[in-house]
């Protein structure tokens, strides 16, 4: 159902949803139907892959052209007779949980949860972090092979008067002595490299 609703949603014009049940006495057999009743005429003109997922993933799939518009039936077997209970409901929560995605959409939604899950969670653990590290009386940072800051405690700007940004702008030029900018900047250069030969010859 998805499938298509997203399909009328980008291309259809004033659509319309109806959810229901199909029974009858003297068959045995129940149906779930969704139907999408869709003003734009031209809406099968745009046809993509998402009706194609869409026919995959129902019993019964037809597609009418109206003089009012597009009708588009989708129709899912309810297997067996069987009484739907409190117990059951809970079976199908859990059964949906984990079931494994059906349609890339699905896959996407899914990889998307999780990305913003894992966001949250480093988002707290950096805030805990800079909460540790601005409560020590001392300075705290990490630096690329650039020499830039990558992360500064709040003690950085209490000791030496700048941020990081200023200090990456100027190359640590203002907290260094003047005398002593190029030699400390050899010094890094060769640290570097030798950081690096280091990782070469372990591999």
């Amino acid at each position: 159902m998805s499938e298509v609703a997203r399909h009328v949603i980008e291309y259809g014009y004033n659509a319309v949803l109806l959810l229901g049940i199909r029974a009858d006495i003297k068959d045995p057999e129940k149906f779930l139907i969704a139907r999408v009743l869709d003003r734009n005429i031209n809406l099968t003109e745009k046809i993509n892959e998402n009706l194609v997922y869409a026919k995959r993933l129902v019993d019964q799939f037809t597609l009418d052209r109206t003089d009012k518009g597009i009708e588009i039936t989708m129709e899912f077997k309810i297997p067996g007779v069987q009484r739907i209970i409190s117990s059951r409901i809970e079976q199908w929560i859990s059964a949906f949980s984990v079931e494994q995605p059906i349609s890339p959409y699905d896959e996407i939604k899914r990889k998307n949860k999780q990305l913003q899950e894992l966001a949250e969670k480093l988002k707290e653990s950096e805030t805990q972090y800079r909460e540790v590290t601005n409560a020590l009386p001392l300075i705290i940072f990490s630096i690329n092979d650039d020499g830039e800051i990558l992360y500064a405690n709040s003690w950085l700007k209490t000791f030496t008067g700048f941020d990081a940004n200023a200090l990456n702008e100027n190359k640590w030029k203002p907290v260094l002595r003047e005398e002593d900018f190029v030699i400390n900047w050899e010094q890094w250069w060769y640290h570097v490299a030798e950081k690096h030969l280091s990782k070469e010859s372990w591999n």
